[in-house]
């Protein structure tokens, strides 16, 4: 999230699931620390875990 005064905060969380519910604590999360400041502009990603990694590890885990 960036604040109108060019001030910036991430909010993040890892999960397996993307539910509309996280979203809006992370959104939540990110605004108060912004102390009541105009937001600018706001950016959501997803990272999804590669299979193959995870599958190795397994593997020789």
């Amino acid at each position: 999230m960036k604040f109108a005064d060019f001030h910036r905060t991430t909010a993040e969380r890892p999960g397996h699931l993307v539910e509309p519910a996280i979203f809006e604590e992370l959104l939540t999360e990110a605004w108060w620390r912004g102390n009541n400041r105009a937001v600018r502009l706001l950016g959501v990603g997803v990272r999804f875990e590669d299979l193959r990694e995870s599958q190795q590890m397994e593997f020789f885990g």
